[in-house]
C-alpha cells in the first residue's frame, strides 16, 4: 500500500503529553508531519530551526501564551505567514477579538475535533481534501 503524501510539517505546542499525541496521530494520518513542543521557550528554538508550515497552539502554556508564540511569529520574517491556529477552552468573543489582533488564523474548541483540525490545516494550507 503506497504511503500518504506529505502535505507538510506541523508544529503542535501542547505541554500535556497525552493531548500532544491525540493531535499528532491523526495529522500522521492525513499525511502531515507533526511535531510537538511543550513549551513556548522549546517551541521557539524548534520553529527557528525548521519553520513548520503550519503550528498549532495551545492558549496556556507552562512558560508563555500562545499568543505571545503568534506575535513572535507575525513579527520575524521567516515565519510571519505560518498558519496558527489556537486552542481555546471556551467560546469567548472578547478571547477570539484578541488571539485575531495577535494574529492567530482561526481557533478551535477543545476538545478538538479531529476532522476540523485536519480540514482547517488543509484549508490554511491550501491543500485539497481527499475525496
Amino acid at each position: 500500500m503506497p504511503s500518504a503524501p506529505q502535505h507538510g510539517l506541523v508544529l503542535i505546542v501542547e505541554e500535556d503529553r497525552e493531548i500532544a499525541q491525540e493531535l499528532c496521530t491523526p495529522l500522521r494520518s492525513a499525511g502531515y508531519i507533526p511535531h510537538a513542543e511543550p513549551s513556548g521557550k522549546e517551541a521557539l528554538v524548534y520553529l527557528r530551526r525548521y519553520q513548520p508550515h503550519a503550528v498549532v497552539l495551545d492558549r496556556k502554556l507552562p512558560d508563555m501564551n500562545g499568543l505571545q508564540i503568534c506575535r513572535h511569529l507575525r513579527s520575524h520574517r521567516d515565519t510571519w505567514t505560518t498558519p496558527v491556529i489556537l486552542l481555546a477552552e471556551k467560546r469567548d468573543p472578547a478571547e477570539v477579538l484578541r488571539a485575531y489582533a495577535a494574529g492567530v488564523d482561526a481557533t478551535l474548541l477543545r476538545p478538538v475535533d479531529e476532522r476540523e483540525l485536519i480540514g482547517l490545516i488543509h484549508h490554511l494550507l491550501g491543500a485539497a481534501l481527499p475525496l
